[in-house]
């Protein structure tokens, strides 16, 4: 109101009329663009989640991210809720998607966003809801879906058909030992075994 009450102002406005006229195109201009590349990502990240759902998920299956960054998740045509399990499918998916993006804007160059970077995928627990069928499809694309990509997994998580899909693919096996301040007797002392060798 008040920029439309100055714009019929006394002529001594007509400078201060026509900065605040380019201001506003200017801020047009990037919001523009800025909702270009907006659409752009949403995409990119929506194809490349659904290209790799279509390789490992049982069902028919795919996402749809909605203008809010929201997620659908789309049955054979149909939005319906998901399980635990497929929370978690989606989710790790989604993050991994997020990596490749970054990894694939490493170079993009322009004055309005900054270039991606290459970023670890860091997994915490990625087969807990999982089901046995699931379990050892998404080990098999896991190493894929990163440049670099770090697994924290529990001795159930990490069980010999998930641990035999990633071979010739782990560089480095890490044993994280948790310690307690309650004596032997009160806590049952556990062990973990990684390639035929036993661990406390």
């Amino acid at each position: 109101l008040k920029l439309e009450k100055s714009r019929q102002g006394s002529s001594g406005n007509k400078i201060k009329i026509f900065r605040l006229n380019a201001i506003e195109e200017i801020l047009k201009s990037f919001e523009e663009k800025l909702e270009d590349h907006q659409k752009t990502a949403r995409m990119g990240i929506q194809d490349k989640v659904n290209k790799i759902l279509k390789s490992i998920a049982i069902k028919d299956m795919r996402i749809n991210i909605r203008e809010d960054y929201s997620i659908a998740v789309i049955y054979n045509g149909e939005s319906l809720p998901r399980s635990g399990g497929e929370n978690q499918l989606v989710s790790l998916v989604f993050t991994a998607a997020l990596v490749w993006f970054a990894k694939i804007r490493l170079t993009a160059e322009g004055e309005f966003l900054l270039p991606g970077t290459l970023a670890p995928l860091v997994l915490d627990a990625p087969f807990g809801q999982l089901d046995d069928d699931y379990q050892p499809k998404v080990a098999k694309v896991i190493p894929d879906l990163g440049q670099q990509v770090v697994l924290l997994v529990s001795g159930s998580q990490g069980n010999e058909n998930v641990i035999k899909t990633f071979e010739n693919k782990i560089g480095s096996d890490i044993i994280l030992r948790r310690h307690t301040t309650k004596s032997q007797g009160e806590v049952e002392a556990k062990s973990v075994t990684v390639d035929g060798e036993e661990y406390p």
